[in-house]
């Protein structure tokens, strides 16, 4: 069952509310009491007219009442402000006192420190004083022994003077027959170093020559005996290539009658196989012959490295080029002096 609602509906806004107005009842003065008395029952005046501090109406006398309370609690709140500062100002008296008594014990504590300490550096500057006597005087000992030992040793230095002066003398007369001994042999060196200079470069440039000659020789020998290595290497691998193909046709037959009864892409596949065989020997064949040929051209770079003979310059100018030692520290010097005169050829 369905209930049509649009009777219910608004289809309009409400009119605005005005404000209540407030209704103030009047004092029901006959009903009112305060106290014993009512509002309406007043009592009879005696004597003058009424005063606010000595009348006894109950409205006044309530004001009075509350009076003497905000008073009353108003000096209550006053006394207890100043217990609070009273007890304040005891623990501020207090913890003052526990300062004060601490204080002093950390006072006397440091009193009797530092008369500690000055006990101390008392003790410790008279033992320095005691040490820097002891100290002066041994440096006053010291000093005289060290005068005395410097006369005794100027006294041997004299004596040491005297002795030597014979001794040089005859070891200066020494030295110099030793130095015109030495400038003989420095004129007898000027001359073979001058048949050195014009002869030796001569004689030492023919026998270069000749051993250039012999080594040419040599060379030519290498390369007959490296041509005939040659052919012979030829020969063996022609009667190698004829006994591979003969193998090979061999091979190919026998390869031919069973690849004839396979499937002609197993066969075309084999072909395939073969040919990348052959390249992959032929590679590796042309790889051997490559590093045989790199090994003996290092052999002979390092033969050639290490011959002295081919070096032409040290060979032809020695003086220049010379192929000395490297002196090191721990060498040991030799001087080779003659000590007779050479002869000259």
């Amino acid at each position: 069952m369905s209930v049509d609602y649009t009777q219910w509906e608004r289809n309009r806004f409400p009119p605005p509310m005005e404000p209540k107005q407030q209704v103030t009842k009047p004092l029901d003065t006959e009903s009112f009491t305060w106290g014993a008395f009512s509002i309406s029952e007043s009592p009879s005046r005696v004597g003058s007219a009424c005063s606010l501090s000595k009348c006894n109406h109950p409205w006044n006398n309530f004001r009075a009442r509350e009076a003497a309370r905000l008073e009353e609690e108003k000096k209550k709140a006053r006394m207890k402000e100043i217990k609070v500062k009273i007890r304040l100002h005891e623990k501020t008296l207090h913890d003052i006192k526990k300062r004060q008594t601490e204080l002093i014990k950390s006072n006397l504590d440091m009193f009797h420190l530092i008369e500690n300490d000055e006990r101390v550096n008392l003790k410790s500057a008279d033992d320095c004083l005691r040490r820097y006597q002891k100290s002066r005087d041994g440096i006053h000992l010291m000093r005289q022994r060290f005068d005395r030992q410097r006369q005794e040793l100027q006294a041997e230095l004299d004596e040491l003077k005297q002795r030597l002066g014979a001794s040089t003398q005859k070891l200066q007369s020494q030295l110099q027959a030793v130095v015109d001994e030495v400038n003989e042999i420095y004129a007898e060196l000027a001359l073979l170093n001058n048949y050195k200079d014009k002869i030796y470069p001569e004689r030492l440039v023919l026998i270069h020559q000749l051993k250039q000659q012999l080594a040419s020789a040599q060379l030519d020998n290498e390369e007959e005996e490296e041509q005939l290595l040659e052919v012979i290497q030829a020969e063996q691998r022609k009667l190698m290539g004829q006994e591979s193909q003969s193998l090979e046709a061999m091979r190919a037959g026998v390869a031919k009658k069973a690849l004839s009864e396979l499937h002609p892409s197993i066969v075309g596949m084999a072909d395939e196989n073969r040919k990348l065989a052959q390249d992959i020997e032929f590679h590796r064949d042309l790889n051997c012959r490559l590093r045989a040929e790199i090994r003996s051209l290092e052999a002979a770079n390092d033969a050639l490295r290490r011959d002295p003979e081919a070096a032409v310059p040290s060979s032809m100018f020695p003086q220049i080029f010379r192929r000395q030692e490297k002196c090191t520290p721990d060498m040991d010097v030799v001087l080779d002096i003659p000590t007779r005169k050479l002869p000259i050829i």
